[in-house]
C-alpha cells in the first residue's frame, strides 16, 4: 500500500480518509473498496478473474481469508478468537515477507509499480507441511509454500520467486508438464527458462533495478 499521511488503517486491510469519520468507499490503489457491502466499486483491473465476480472481495468470505494488511490473501482460518490474536509462526512469517514485498513495490517507478501491485493483490498464499518445494498454481494465482522454504536462512528471495510465477510473461515460458517433471526429477530444473526467469525476476526484487527492468 501506498504510505501516507492522508490515510490510515481500517478493519480487514482497508485504508479510509482520515479526514472523514463517514463510512465510504476507501481508496485502495486502483479501485475502491466499499465496506457497507463488502465489495469493490470497480471491477479487476487486470481484467481477469478466477470468478466471474470481478467485483469481490476474498470471495466473499472476509472471516475465512486473511487479508489484514490489505495485501494477498493467506489462506488460514483461525480456529479461534485467541488463535486469531495469535496466528501461527508461518502467518505472521507470510505476513512479513508480504509487508516487505509491498514497500519494494510502493518504491518502484510508477511503471513497475502499476505493472506488479495487481498481481500482488490476487495473490493468494498458503501452507503445507509437506517436506517438499513451494509450488504455485498459475491458473489461481495461488502459491502453496511447505515446510522447506521456512527453514532457509533468508526465504524472502524464494517468496518473490514464487509470486513471479503468477505473471504470464512467466506462464509463457512453461514448457509443459512431461518436459518440467523429467527436468524436476532430474534436478535440473533451475536450466528451464521458466526457473532461470523467476530467479532473475527475484534478483531484481532483491537487488533492486533500473525503471523498467522488471
Amino acid at each position: 500500500m501506498q504510505s501516507s499521511n492522508t490515510r490510515g488503517f481500517m478493519k480487514l486491510g482497508r485504508h479510509r480518509s482520515q479526514r472523514s469519520r463517514n463510512w465510504k468507499p476507501h481508496y485502495n490503489y486502483y479501485r475502491d473498496y466499499d465496506p457497507a457491502v463488502g465489495r469493490y466499486a470497480q471491477s479487476d483491473p487486470l481484467g481477469v478473474s478466477r470468478t466471474t465476480d470481478t467485483f469481490g472481495y476474498t470471495h466473499g468470505r472476509p472471516l475465512t481469508f486473511v487479508d489484514l494488511l490489505g495485501m494477498f490473501e493467506i489462506l488460514w482460518k483461525p480456529g479461534s478468537f485467541d488463535e486469531s490474536r495469535h496466528p501461527p509462526a508461518w502467518v505472521v512469517d507470510v505476513r512479513n515477507y508480504g509487508a516487505r514485498l509491498q514497500r519494494r513495490i510502493d518504491g518502484m517507478c510508477p511503471k513497475d509499480r502499476a505493472m506488479l501491485q495487481p498481481f500482488f493483490d490476487k495473490w493468494r498464499v498458503g501452507y503445507s507441511p509437506a517436506y517438499k518445494n513451494p509450488s504455485t498454481d498459475y491458473a489461481s494465482s495461488t502459491t502453496t509454500l511447505t515446510a522447506p522454504f521456512f527453514e532457509n536462512s533468508d526465504p524472502y528471495p524464494i517468496f518473490a520467486h514464487e509470486f513471479r510465477h503468477i505473471m504470464p510473461q512467466n506462464n509463457a515460458l512453461y514448457p509443459g508438464e512431461s518436459t518440467y517433471i523429467g527436468e524436476t526429477l532430474a534436478g535440473r530444473a533451475d536450466n528451464l527458462d521458466i526457473e532461470r526467469d523467476a530467479n532473475q525476476f527475484a534478483k531484481k526484487i532483491v537487488d533492486g533495478c533500473p525503471c523498467g527492468g522488471l
